[in-house]
């Protein structure tokens, strides 16, 4: 089975593919104009919403964690700044809160949810992690 980055990675590939094969076809006589450029459009806009549904991948280490996005800021919540954490009921996601109101959410659909949460629990020191209220 493929890992989460791998699929993402071989579904933009197809995208990919299937786009430069429409671009790349000569039109077929009898089809409307415009029906290749909604087709490429289609597909791109599938693209760019697999990018945007993408977790953010996230770093554990001495220092404490940080969350990457390819298309924002780092976020980043030094173990001093650690406030809680809390399973989050609606997706079973793992959010963990900074004092400044810095959030970082591991999603359930990143590897590992329960390596996270025994690495969030010894750095913090915290016994469980609350479900969500």
């Amino acid at each position: 089975m493929l890992a989460d980055e791998s699929r993402c990675a071989v579904s933009l590939a197809g995208c990919g593919l299937i786009d430069f094969g429409l671009i790349s076809t000569k039109p077929i006589s009898g089809d409307p104009s415009y029906l290749k450029s909604i087709l490429v459009s289609i597909v791109g806009a599938l693209a760019v919403a697999i990018l945007l549904a993408l977790p953010g991948r996230v770093v554990i280490d001495p220092s404490g964690i940080r969350q990457r996005h390819w298309w924002r800021r780092e976020r980043h919540v030094p173990w001093s700044d650690f406030a809680s954490v809390i399973h989050d009921r609606n997706d079973g996601a793992t959010i963990v809160y900074g004092k400044f109101e810095t959030r970082i959410v591991f999603s359930p659909y990143l590897v590992e949810q329960s390596r996270f949460d025994r690495e969030v629990k010894a750095f913090t020191q915290t016994f469980e992690i609350r479900d969500d209220q």
